[in-house]
This record gives structure tokens, sequence and C-alpha cells, in this order.
């Protein structure tokens, strides 16, 4: 009917079997409802429910368990902010469709089932939420909010609907135990990805999807305000992120502490923006956004392990998208970086004798040192960018592909030039008519086993040091700078060798020979009359 229905305790013992309360005004609970243990036992509530004060319906039995049945009814607080329902059912059906606390919202509310379909949202005023049971989203986009201030928001299993959902915790921490969309994709997930107060961490215990299939949408977690973290993973269980939209990650700072956390895409955008990343012990970092080029990987923080001797690698594959990184170091192994659409180096990357593999085209986003212990350094391509740059690899081999400054010119470059025994193989420096340098390059030391210059031209701004001793291939080699030039070891000449120092000291330490009888050397220092 349409009048209301008001009652208190219903229950209590074993003694009621079935509860149905029915108006079209509203049915305020204002005690707890138990069924007992016997086939069929169940609760109906048809019509708008008022929760006044902590309320407990519990249809959880030792061997019959009762559905509990709001239809599409809406469920609100008497007064925001006192009230608190619980409901329990055990494997009884739980049918919830209407929305929770959008008039008034509740002070607590808990959820113990096997299983929970949430069609419409749920609100409290900034306390918990928290759902005990494998949750299907049917809703179009269901919104979970648990206010501005502390209130937790806990899902214990798995999450899985091809619906949108979105869920804002204010300062309080938004935790998902299970694994999202490994059944049914969510269309999109976002968690305090707006609003200033939602400044909350995020706990994603398992993963999003599997390894080959996506688990959602575009997933957004975050905001420029965030203050917390945001935790990847479970320790000693591989990690898997895997979404058909972008990945939009925003927080101070980022826990991965999953085996391996892998994060993958249909050729969309990885972005982690803000905090720096820590690795778990030996976990190995890959993010791969496919072919397209809107898969563009940015991590604006630094990339860390964890300072216990064991080594992570990091693989960012952006196919023909592009990569921008900042820092990496403590414990960090092999780095390889690959993207078509141009490697962006923000930072300094520091590997534990893991070799550093850069395999595009890469622009210096800020002075940046590559220091390998021991470990190769390979660029695949050119190198650019108005920034002071250095390599230090130890004994590890260093090969530059690409011309170096022939875009835009570096400041400094330092390649091995305080000691190491390894190799160094590069191409032209800047052009015939730009220095690829605009101050002081130092290639190697006497300490170098080789270098080996395979490029033409060799156009340094402002002086440049040769430590090991110099072999020309089989094709002209011209230096030009405006500044000192010293050779600490030996030149052999094959073909046309010449340095123009542009008014700058020329120093060959060691012998000048040729490998054949026709060669030329000329050496000017720019100066009239020279």
């Amino acid at each position: 009917g349409s009048g209301t229905i008001s009652v208190g305790e219903i229950g209590a013992g074993n003694e009621i079997n079935t509860v149905s309360l029915t108006s079209s005004t509203s049915i305020t609970l204002a005690g707890s409802v138990t069924t007992s243990d016997q086939s069929g036992n169940s609760v109906t509530l048809a019509g708008p429910v008022i929760i006044d004060g902590t309320v407990v319906i519990d249809t959880d039995n030792d061997s019959n368990d009762g559905a509990i049945d709001f239809s599409t009814n809406t469920i609100n607080a008497e007064s925001n902010g006192t009230d608190r329902l619980t409901v329990t059912s055990g494997g009884g059906t739980i049918t919830m469709g209407g929305v929770v606390g959008g008039a008034a919202p509740l002070d607590r509310f808990i959820v113990n089932a096997d299983a929970l379909t949430i069609a419409a949202n749920i609100t409290t005023d900034n306390g918990l939420i928290d759902i005990n049971a494998p949750v299907t989203i049917s809703g179009t986009t269901v919104a979970i909010n648990s206010g501005s201030g502390t209130g937790n928001i806990e899902f214990s299993s798995t999450i899985d609907g091809t619906k949108n959902l979105d869920i804002l915790s204010g300062t309080g921490t938004v935790t998902i135990t299970g694994n999202i969309g490994t059944s049914n994709a969510l269309t999109s997930l976002d968690i305090n990805n707006t609003g200033a107060a939602n400044t909350g961490s995020i706990v994603l215990s398992g993963n999003i999807g599997t390894d080959s299939a996506a688990g959602a949408g575009a997933v957004t977690l975050g905001h420029d305000g965030l203050t917390g973290s945001i935790t990847f993973g479970s320790t000693g269980v591989a990690g898997d992120y895997n979404t058909t939209g972008d990945q939009i990650y925003e927080a101070d700072s980022y826990v991965l502490s999953g085996t391996d956390p892998t994060f993958a895409t249909d050729n969309d955008a990885v972005t982690f923006n803000d905090g720096g990343l820590t690795l778990a012990t030996a976990s190995d970092l890959t993010i791969n956004t496919g072919s397209g080029t809107a898969g563009a990987i940015t991590i604006q923080g630094d990339i860390a392990g964890t300072s216990d001797g064991s080594t992570t690698t990091v693989t960012l594959e952006a196919g023909s998208g592009a990569v921008a990184v900042a820092g990496m170091g403590t414990d960090i192994g092999n780095v390889t970086l690959d993207g078509s659409g141009g490697i962006t180096l923000n930072g300094s990357i520091t590997t534990s004798g893991g070799n550093i593999d850069i395999n595009d085209a890469t622009t210096l986003g800020a002075d940046s040192t590559l220091t390998t212990a021991n470990g190769t350094v390979d660029f695949a391509s050119t190198i650019d960018g108005a920034k002071n740059f250095d390599i230090s690899s130890g004994s590890g081999a260093v090969n530059v592909v690409g011309d170096i400054g022939a875009g835009t010119a570096l400041t400094t470059l330092d390649i091995n030039a305080t000691g190491g025994s390894g190799t160094i193989e590069i191409n032209d420096v800047g052009t015939s008519s730009a220095a690829g340098v605009t101050g002081l390059t130092r290639l190697g030391t006497q300490s170098t086993g080789t270098l080996t210059m395979d490029g033409t031209n060799y156009n340094f701004g402002g002086g440049f040091t040769i430590g090991p001793n110099y072999t020309m291939t089989s094709h002209p080699s011209s230096f030009t700078t405006v500044g000192d030039v010293n050779f600490l070891g030996t030149v052999q000449v094959d073909g046309t060798f010449s340095i123009n120092s542009g008014g700058g000291d020329i120093t060959i330490a060691g012998n000048i020979t040729s490998t054949g009888e026709d060669e030329i050397i000329s050496l000017t220092d720019g100066t009239a009359g020279d």
C-alpha cells in the first residue's frame, strides 16, 4: 500500500523464516533482520528503504542461505552520517538494483555474500564501503563514493561487467583485492581521478585482465592532487594490467609489488605521472603499447629497484609511438627502450651491470648520464638535444649508430671520459656546417679498448679530447671545432685527415702514422697564416 512501515528488530533467534515488507512510500528499519536456517528463508523489501541506526540483514545460515531482495528500490539513511547497513547472505542471492545513499548517505555500508550484482550508485557520508563478494557491474555507469573524508572503499574479491565503474574515496584508501575484468571486461575504470578532495591511496592487489585478454577499456587512477600512492600487485603473484584503452596513472608514488608486472594496451598510451616507481625484488617491468602511433609511454618519475642486490629489467615497447622516461637506478638490470615515435631521456639511468639498449631516435630532455657498471650501451639511431650527456660503461662497449647532434646540438658529450676499457664506436657528430656539440667533447681515455669513428664529419663546437689511439677507417675524417684539440694517443691515417680548431691549440701526444703512401694530413688552427 501507500502507507509507511517502520519496524525494529525481526528474528533475533531462529524463529523467523520469511520476511516480506511492502510499501510504496517507505520502509524504515530500526533494527536487524535475521532469518532461520530453514529452506526458503528470505527477506523481501518492496519499497524505498530507510535505515535508522545500525541495521544487519542476515540470511547466512549453516545449511540454508536465504535471498535478500531490495529489487530496484532505493536505500537511504534516516539522517546523514548516523546510520549503518550490513547485508549478509552467504550463498543467498542479493538483488540490489536501486541507488544506495543517493538522497541521504549511509554512515557505513557492508555486504557479505558469495556474489553481488551492483546496478546503481552507492554513497556513504565519509564512511566505509566494504564489499566482500565477487561483484558484477550491471548499470551503464556505477559510481561508488565514500565522500570527502576518511571512508575506505574495499572490494575483497573480483569485479567484472561490461560497464563503467567510477570510485571516489576522499582521503580514504581504495583497495581491490581480486582481479578486475578477467571474466567480462569493464568498459572503463576510474578511481580517484577527479576532485580536489579525492586524494586517497589506491591498492590493486589483483590484475586487470590477463596476459592475453584486456580487463577494461580506458583506466584512469588518480589525478594531479592525489597525495597518496598507487600499489599494484601482490608479492609472488604475476602482475598483468591489460586494457583496450589508455592507462593513465597519477600519484605521488607507485609501488609495484607483484612478480614481473606487465602493462599492455591495444595501441593506446600508458602514462605514469608525478611520482616514482619502486619495483619489487627481481620483478621485471614491461610496458607494451602495441604497434600504433597512439601507444605512447610516459613515465615522469624515476624507476627504482629495492636495494637488495637482485636486479630488475625494464622493457618499454611503444611500437611506432613515443617513449619518455625520467631516471632509473637502484638494482636495475637490462634496460630496453623502443618506440619509433622517438625516445626522450628526462633523467639519468644507472644499471647494476645491465645493458642499455635504446632502439630509436633519442632526444635529451634533461641533462642525462648513462652508467652501466660494465654493461653495454647501444643507440640504434640518432641523439639530439641541447643538454649535457655522459656515458660511463666501464668495460662495456658503447655503440652509437646514428648521428650525434645533427638535428639539435648537445651541450657537452662525455663517453667513458674518466676511465673504462670498453670500446667506443660512433658515427658523425654534427654536420659539415654545424656543430653537433656546442661545448666540450671527451671520447674515452688511454684505457679505452678502441675508438671507431664510422662517420665523415666531426664538428665539435667547444673543443674535444680523444683518449685512446685513433685509427681512421677508409674514408675521410674531418674534425672541426672552436677550441682545443687533444689526441692523447697515436693517430693512424687512412685517406684524408683534417683538423680545424678555430683558433684552439692542437695537441697529438703520439705518433702520426699511415696505412699507405698517399694520405693527406691537414692541421690548422683556423687563423690567418696557418
